[in-house]
C-alpha cells in the first residue's frame, strides 16, 4: 500500500460512491420498475436497512486496522482459504464494473455521441481511469472531494430546477398495493447499490490519518448519498408520472430536460448530469484498484490495472450486445452476484467475531 494518508472526510465520499454512481444508471430504473410511484418508499426502506450493511462495514473495517481486505482474509481463512476467497470478490466485483462501465457508456452513445463508435468511448476512458488508478487512491481521494462539491452543488440547481414540474396527483395513491413491492425494491436497491461500497475495505484503516472519525463522517455520508437518491427518486415521480416514466431508460435525465432559468436558460440537462459521469470514473477506478491491489503482490506493478481495465471494457461489449440484455441481466441475475458478496462478508464478520470471542483474540 502507499504510504500517503487519506482523512476520514475523503475515504467516506469515496465509500459512498458506488451508491450514487450505479444509481443512474441501474438504481433508479429499476426500483421505479419494482415499486412504480411507491419508488420513492422504497429509498427510505433502504436507508433503514443499509445502517445494518454500514454496521457489517464499520465492523469488518476496525479488525486488524493495518491489514487490508485480502490480507484480513489470507488472516482470517489462511492463505488458501482466503486467496480463493479474495479471487471470489475480485470476481464479483468484476461484473459490477462491467455493469457500471455499459450502463455509463451506452448512455454517452445514447445521449450525447450518437454518432461516435463506442470503441472510441471506451478508449478514452480507460485512459483516464487506468491514468486515475496509477497515482494511487491517495490522488482519487483529493479528486473526488472536489468532485463531490460539484455533485452537491448540481443537485441543489437540479432540485430547486424541477420542483416548479412536480405534480403532486403523480405520486398518489400512496401504496395502494401495499408495502409489499416498497419492500420488494428497497431491499434489491440495497444489493445493488448499496453493498458495493465493500469495495473501499481495500483500504486498511491504519492509512487514515485521522481515523476516529471515520465511522462518524461514514455514517453522514450514507445518509447525504441516500438523501440524493430519495429526491431524485421522488422529483422523477413527481414531475413525469410512473406512465411516462416507464417509456425511458434514464428517467432522472428526461426530468432534467424540463429544467429551464429566467425563462431562455435551456438544454443544461447535459451539464447538470455531468454528476453521475464524474461518479461513475471515480467508482470504477476504485473496482480497478480494488482487484489489482489484490491479486498482486508488488506496489510497483503498473501492468495489471491496465489489463483488467482493459478486459472489463471488452467484456462489457461481448457480454451485453444491447440495452435489452443488459436491462435482462441487471434485473435478473445481479442482485444474486451482490447477494454472494453478502453472505461472504458475514461469514468473514463470523469468524472475526469467533476469534474475538472464544479465542479471546486481542
Amino acid at each position: 500500500m502507499n504510504s500517503k494518508k487519506i482523512s476520514s472526510l475523503q475515504f467516506s465520499v469515496l465509500t459512498i460512491l458506488p451508491i450514487l454512481s450505479l444509481f443512474g444508471g441501474v438504481g433508479l430504473y429499476d426500483i421505479l420498475k419494482i415499486a412504480k410511484m411507491d419508488a420513492y418508499i422504497s429509498t427510505i426502506i433502504t436507508t433503514i436497512l443499509g445502517f445494518i450493511f454500514i454496521a457489517m462495514f464499520i465492523y469488518i473495517f476496525n479488525y486488524k486496522e493495518k491489514l487490508s481486505l485480502p490480507e484480513k482474509n489470507i488472516y482470517l481463512f489462511g492463505k488458501v482459504i482466503g486467496t480463493i476467497i479474495n479471487y471470489v470478490l475480485c470476481g464479483l466485483m468484476f461484473f459490477i464494473a462491467l455493469v457500471l462501465i455499459y450502463s455509463i457508456s451506452n448512455f454517452i452513445v445514447t445521449q450525447f455521441l450518437t454518432r461516435t463508435p463506442i470503441i472510441i468511448i471506451l478508449f478514452f476512458m480507460g485512459i483516464v481511469i487506468i491514468y486515475a488508478v496509477s497515482k494511487g487512491i491517495e490522488v482519487i481521494a483529493r479528486a473526488e472531494i472536489i468532485f463531490f462539491i460539484i455533485v452537491i452543488l448540481l443537485t441543489c440547481v437540479s432540485t430547486f430546477g424541477v420542483i416548479p414540474y412536480f405534480d403532486v396527483s403523480n405520486i398518489k395513491p400512496i401504496m395502494a398495493e401495499g408495502i409489499n413491492r416498497p419492500l420488494s425494491a428497497g431491499i434489491y436497491f440495497l444489493f445493488t447499490n448499496v453493498i458495493p461500497i465493500i469495495v473501499m475495505l481495500i483500504y486498511p484503516k491504519n492509512n487514515i490519518s485521522d481515523k476516529s472519525k471515520t465511522s462518524k463522517y461514514l455514517i453522514v455520508a450514507y445518509l447525504v448519498a441516500m438523501l440524493f437518491v430519495f429526491l431524485a427518486t421522488f422529483l422523477t415521480i413527481g414531475a413525469l408520472g410512473i406512465e411516462l416514466i416507464e417509456l425511458f431508460p434514464h428517467p432522472e435525465y428526461m426530468v432534467l430536460k424540463k429544467i429551464s432559468f429566467l425563462g431562455f436558460i435551456d438544454r443544461i440537462e447535459n451539464v447538470i448530469y455531468v454528476k453521475w459521469l464524474l461518479n461513475d470514473f471515480v467508482c470504477f477506478s476504485l473496482i480497478v484498484y480494488y482487484i489489482s491491489n489484490s491479486i498482486r503482490k508488488r506496489n510497483s506493478q503498473k501492468v495489471l490495472p491496465i489489463i483488467i481495465t482493459v478486459a472489463i471494457m471488452i467484456l462489457s461489449q461481448l457480454l451485453f450486445k444491447d440495452n435489452t440484455q443488459f436491462k435482462w441481466f441487471v434485473f435478473n441475475i445481479y442482485p444474486y452476484l451482490n447477494l454472494a458478496l453478502f453472505l461472504i462478508l458475514i461469514i468473514i464478520i463470523l469468524n472475526i467475531f469467533i476469534r474475538k470471542t472464544i479465542i479471546k483474540e486481542t
